[in-house]
């Protein structure tokens, strides 16, 4: 079975307005600051700042010149996250804005990787010194893997439905039989 064109709505949304703030943060974020300062500029102090830095590996720069190779394994996850969600089964609203959000980052840093041939990373924590600079797109992935975590500890239980007069009138009673 096929997802309903309300499904695809929701995730689709969710994938492109995901992809439009992380390609929004970094066209802002490197247009305005300089890409070779080694100075973080505060944009909340003592939480975060934005330092330009290009990463032309993967997680915490793993796979450094390695780009067509990810730009390979980054197609596949995309590809993966498609099947996933065309196949759930049940469909689950969680499991859909997870996967919608992964999608939004795959595709952030993989418009990077084709465009730039590297990733643009530009949040630096401050309070966390030796954790790397990361983006939106790399938020969103974590983001999705999170709630993608959450729909599986909820064993895939769908939502409760509100119960309706008619539902009430079909439900057996101790004897076995409907209420009449």
């Amino acid at each position: 079975m096929r997802p309903s064109a309300r499904r695809h709505l929701l995730f689709w949304s969710v994938a492109l307005l995901g992809l439009l703030l992380d390609q929004a943060g970094k066209f802002a974020v490197f247009s305005r600051f300089d890409v070779d300062a080694s100075e973080v500029a505060p944009a909340v102090p003592g939480v975060f700042g934005f330092l330009c830095h290009y990463n032309y590996g993967a997680l915490w720069g793993l796979g450094e010149g390695h780009t067509i190779a990810l730009v390979a394994v980054s197609f596949a996850a995309m590809g993966v996250i498609l099947w996933l969600f065309v196949s759930a089964r049940p469909p689950r609203r969680i499991t859909d804005i997870a996967l919608a959000v992964m999608m939004a980052g795959a595709m952030g840093n993989q418009i990077d990787r084709l465009a730039f041939g590297c990733v643009r990373d530009f949040i630096k924590l401050s309070f966390w010194e030796t954790y790397p600079v990361f983006n939106v797109a790399d938020s969103w992935l974590v983001i999705g893997v999170g709630l993608m975590l959450v729909s599986l500890a909820t064993g895939g239980r769908e939502e409760p439905k509100p119960e309706t007069p008619a539902s009430r009138r079909s439900r057996p009673t101790p004897s076995g039989r409907p209420k009449a």
